[in-house]
């Protein structure tokens, strides 16, 4: 039978994992958070650029190229 010392090392070290862990999560968490941000910004960029060719190519500023510009701003 383990004595009440032993029972409070053990809860104290099962406490530091579990700590250990969910900060591991949360910097997992932002790490994604800012990696979604930049694919957002630059599928914004491309569909941005994308418009703007399209633009060019035609001469004016058809539906598609609206619906394009709509996308990128949506994000």
């Amino acid at each position: 039978m383990p004595t009440k010392a032993e029972l409070e090392e053990e809860n104290a070290e099962l406490r530091q994992r579990l700590e250990d862990t969910q900060a591991t999560d949360s910097d997992a968490d932002s790490d994604g958070d800012a990696r979604a941000e930049g694919y957002r910004q630059g599928y914004a960029a491309a569909a941005a650029a994308a418009a703007d060719l399209l633009h060019q190519a035609s001469g004016k500023n058809s539906p598609t190229v609206k619906r394009i510009r709509a996308l990128g701003e949506a994000g």
